[in-house]
């Protein structure tokens, strides 16, 4: 038994971390029940019904046919999307700890979430195509990726709006805005692996470590989205507007409507 007075109450916290954490009982268990997760939960059976479970818990039932997304998943993608820090999406401990209150502030609500699953997915699909099999596998990767298509989704008036508030797009056209994701992550990932091939020739490339360095995924992020819109030059209907619309066929405000 480990005895500690008044003054020294953060040790006493940080034992009582230490043991439950001994105990397989994480920051994401603790958070199961808090009224952020049980919302977020309700706001899925609400808007998605069966078609989707958000699961916040162990031991929780799934619906056969739903698609199924662990909170955990959704934390890393909301950290690498829309906190814009995919390099930090390997510290599971700190998602429902430190990072928490960020990862799910109070704008953050279920169609983001599933909006950003669809782009872990089209990555995830895309990813077959990565060169390495080493980086293909390393999951940083994919959330590096997902980062590079937030950027590129910015600088795309229409694809800034969906993000920003993906709730009727996503809900009344999600087949559209699937596909040009889908072509938006298998182009980004020819470019990848050009960027993986060039460093490797000028010396040995250290994904691991540059994966988890800012000025790294920043300064390769760069390097990605320049490639992209160099091609755009040449190809405009290259472009998310583009491909979402058809090439302008259909009114962008039809996504909206």
């Amino acid at each position: 038994m480990v005895k500690v007075g008044p003054k020294r109450s953060r040790i006493a916290e940080d034992i009582t971390y230490y043991n439950n954490n001994q105990n397989a009982i994480s920051m994401k268990d603790l958070r199961s029940n808090d009224r952020i997760q049980t919302g977020l939960q309700n706001q899925f059976k609400e808007y998605f019904g069966d078609r989707v479970f958000y699961k916040i818990k162990r031991g929780e039932e799934v619906p056969s046919s739903a698609t199924e997304i662990d909170n955990g998943l959704a934390a890393q993608l909301l950290l690498s999307f829309y906190c814009t820090e995919p390099e930090n999406a390997h510290q599971k401990y700190k998602l429902f700890d430190q990072n928490y209150s960020r990862i799910f502030s109070r704008d953050i609500n279920a169609e983001q979430i599933y909006f950003v699953f669809r782009i872990f997915e089209a990555v995830s699909e895309a990813f077959r195509d990565v060169e390495d099999p080493l980086i293909r596998d390393y999951k940083l990767s994919k959330f590096f990726l997902i980062y590079v298509i937030r950027l590129l989704l910015n600088e795309d008036e229409i694809g800034r709006q969906i993000f920003e508030k993906p709730k009727v797009p996503i809900l009344r056209h999600e087949e559209q805005i699937k596909e040009a994701i889908k072509k938006l992550a298998k182009m980004l990932v020819v470019e990848f692996n050009y960027l993986v091939r060039s460093r490797k020739e000028t010396g040995y490339f250290d994904y691991k470590s540059d994966l988890k360095s800012r000025e790294e995924v920043r300064g390769m992020a760069m390097e990605l989205t320049k490639a992209y819109q160099r091609g755009l030059v040449r190809h405009p209907e290259e472009s998310f507007r583009a491909m979402l619309t058809r090439d302008g066929r259909i009114p962008c405000e039809a996504f909206f409507s």
